[in-house]
């Protein structure tokens, strides 16, 4: 760590910026510029369904946020936010109830992590490469033990 100057460099951002814009690293800041967009720049219509990737163009530097949730809203709206993660809080409620997956508390605690990194960082939902993980513990979610086998 002391070879590759990182407390150099956290220092020097630590000084320019606040601490949640040093962790978030300006994600916080761009959300604010995106939601000033959503407010204010969009109709009804794509409030509730979105722009696509059009609001890009909008932004100051024509770039994503880079959090789930509000690149989510952004570009697929109201609905689309409900639709995805509501599919995700309904898991979560239906392994709570389920007893008989024997992974159930592995699994929400799983599912816990993916909302929670999805709503800090951006391209959890939608990665490629995280993909064939989260079918794994999405198709888990629906695994019951029963009888003796």
């Amino acid at each position: 760590i002391y070879f590759s100057n990182l407390t150099d460099r956290i220092l020097y951002f630590y000084n320019k910026v606040d601490l949640l814009t040093l962790i978030f690293s300006h994600r916080n800041i761009w959300s604010l510029e995106a939601m000033n967009i959503f407010l204010n720049n969009y109709s009804l219509w794509d409030m509730l369904f979105g722009s696509g990737e059009l609001w890009i163009g909008l932004m100051e530097n024509q770039k994503m946020v880079e959090i789930d949730l509000i690149d989510f809203l952004m570009s697929y709206g109201i609905v689309g936010v409900v639709l995805s993660y509501g599919f995700f809080i309904y898991l979560f409620v239906e392994l709570l109830h389920n007893r008989l997956n024997p992974y159930r508390t592995y699994l929400i605690f799983g599912l816990l992590m993916l909302i929670g990194l999805s709503l800090t960082s951006g391209h959890i939902l939608n990665s490629g490469v995280a993909g064939a993980f989260i079918g794994i513990l999405l198709s888990l979610t629906h695994y019951r033990k029963v009888g003796n086998c």
